[in-house]
């Protein structure tokens, strides 16, 4: 296997599966240089499948098409993630699948008014990650003015999450689970869920009427009546991955239906 990542001391550069590692420029400090290294480690190292891990899953489904014959890349395209990673886009898409999400509107949308005063709300930015930017408002509370805010129902309940590896829509593993120790917003510790079949069949239903490809993730409030509430996605692996036996993840991802195969020349991220 070989990773590539911005940081020059990460903590998979010490595992034995790893055969070497690159050190590329971080994609916010410059994506198209990051793709183009990316790229170019592809060749030299005969790359055939490439797996883009966390948020820099976002720019590296933009080489879709300049990848070369014969190497697989495991993410949607960069147009999909993007739309899945937007907390407004994504919950119109779930609920034009019919799929329970909480009541949610842009702050500059004309009919806000009708959730502002309708019950305890939320704010936070379209497109961000690990609670950042989350605020919470009592009724009739007017939202922050701040630029490209998405306004959500606040629903009161237990939260759990989920992580799933698809292939054109087929969901070929997924793990329920919830945190139970946080470092302010971010989960540090986590605990398998066994029974959360409303989950599951959520989880199928979406990825079957997008038809994705790649890690799918999602966070979820549980109403009173157990309903799970989708309240983000996030088109990237998440601690769920680490509740996946190593095997079937490997096989999940190659798409083998049996254990890693070592022929293959993986690249990933950290």
């Amino acid at each position: 296997m070989i990773v590539a990542e911005p940081f020059g001391m990460h903590l998979s550069r010490m595992s034995r599966s790893v055969d070497r590692c690159y050190r590329v420029v971080a994609p916010n400090e410059d994506s198209e240089r990051y793709l183009d290294e990316l790229l170019d480690i592809v060749q030299t190292e005969t790359v055939d499948l490439v797996v883009p891990v966390s948020e820099e899953a976002l720019y590296v489904a933009a080489i879709h098409d300049r990848l070369p014959a014969g190497v697989r890349l495991f993410c949607a395209g960069q147009g999909a993630m993007l739309t899945l990673h937007d907390k407004y886009r994504f919950n119109v898409m779930a609920r034009d699948f019919g799929l329970s999400v909480p009541d949610s509107c842009l702050a500059e949308d004309e009919n806000r008014k009708r959730l502002v005063d309708g019950g305890d709300y939320v704010s936070k930015p379209r497109f961000s990650c690990s609670g950042r930017g989350v605020r919470l408002h009592g009724p009739g509370e007017p939202p922050p003015a701040d630029p490209g805010l998405v306004l959500q129902q606040k629903i009161e309940g237990p939260h759990l999450s989920s992580f799933s590896i698809v292939s054109d829509g087929e969901v070929h593993a997924t793990t329920v689970y919830r945190s139970k120790v946080l470092d302010g917003t971010v989960a540090v510790c986590f605990e398998s869920v066994t029974d959360a079949s409303r989950i599951h069949e959520w989880v199928g239903t979406f990825a079957a009427r997008s038809g994705h490809t790649g890690f799918l993730s999602f966070d979820f409030i549980l109403d009173d009546d157990g309903t799970p509430l989708a309240i983000e996605c996030n088109p990237r692996a998440t601690s769920g991955i680490h509740f996946v036996p190593r095997n079937a993840l490997a096989a999940a991802m190659l798409g083998t239906g049996k254990p890693d195969n070592p022929a293959h020349r993986l690249l990933t991220e950290s």
